[in-house]
C-alpha cells in the first residue's frame, strides 16, 4: 500500500507538471475492490494528504482469485511441463488442507516453500489420490509420465506435504510417519478460540467491507 501510494503521488506530479494523463489500467471494476481512497487539501490549496485503507479479508481474496489466480496464474501454469508420478507400492499420499506445494530445494535439509508459479528451478506438486502426484519443476523435462518414484524421492515429497498443511492433513488410512513430520497438537484453549472466530467471522467481513463504503 505504501508503494502504490508514494507511485499514485509521483505520477500525479509528472501528469501535471507535463500536462499529460496518468495511465490507468484497462478492465478493473473498483467497485469489486475492497479499497477507500480518501484526499485532504490543506489550507491555502497547496498541497494534502492521499490515504488509502484497505480491508485485507475475504473480499480482497476474491478479487485476488479473479483478477490474478484465475487469469495470470492459470495462463502461466498453462506454459509448464506437467506429469503425473506414482508411488512406491506401499507408500499412499496424503493430502492436506493446503495440498499445492512450491518448493525451493537448495540442498539437503535447507528449503522452503517461496517457490514463484513461473521460478526457473521451483517445483510444483498436488497429490491426484493415494498414488497418483502431479508435478512439475520450472525450466527442466518432467520425468516420464507414470514414472514409479524411490522410496526415498516419495518419502521426502510425502514430508514436505505434511510440513506445508496449515492444519489437517487427509489420509487413505493411518501413517505413522505424518506425527514425525508434524507432530500433533491437543490445546482446547486454541481450539475454542478458532471456533469462537469462526462464528464472528462473517459479520466482521461484511462490517469491515461496509465501513470501507462509508
Amino acid at each position: 500500500m505504501k508503494d502504490v501510494l508514494q507511485t499514485g503521488v509521483q505520477e500525479f506530479e509528472i501528469a501535471k507538471r507535463t500536462g499529460t494523463l496518468v495511465p490507468r489500467e484497462p478492465n478493473i471494476d473498483a467497485s469489486e475492490f475492497p479499497v477507500r481512497v480518501t484526499t485532504e487539501r490543506l489550507l491555502g490549496g497547496k498541497g494534502g494528504t492521499l490515504q488509502l485503507e484497505m480491508s485485507p479479508g475475504r473480499d480482497l481474496w476474491l478479487f485476488f482469485l479473479k483478477r490474478q489466480l484465475l487469469t495470470r496464474t492459470a495462463n502461466v501454469l498453462m506454459g509448464h511441463k506437467w506429469t503425473i508420478l506414482h508411488t512406491p507400492d506401499h507408500i499412499s499420499w496424503v493430502t492436506t488442507d493446503d495440498p499445492v506445494v512450491r518448493l525451493n530445494y537448495y540442498e539437503h535439509g535447507k528449503y522452503d516453500f517461496g517457490g514463484g508459479w513461473g521460478r526457473a528451478g521451483t517445483e510444483m506438486f498436488l497429490p491426484l489420490g493415494p498414488h497418483h502426484l502431479l508435478y512439475t519443476r520450472i525450466g527442466d523435462k518432467p520425468p516420464r509420465r507414470g514414472t514409479v518414484l524411490s522410496v526415498e524421492m516419495a518419502t521426502h515429497l510425502q514430508r514436505f506435504m505434511v510440513e506445508h498443511a496449515h492444519r489437517y492433513v487427509f489420509a487413505v488410512s493411518p501413517d505413522k510417519n505424518v506425527e514425525e513430520y508434524r507432530p500433533r497438537v491437543v490445546d482446547a484453549d486454541a481450539s475454542a478460540k478458532e471456533q469462537e472466530q469462526w462464528r464472528r467471522w462473517h459479520e466482521e467481513q461484511i462490517a469491515a467491507v461496509q465501513a470501507l463504503k462509508r
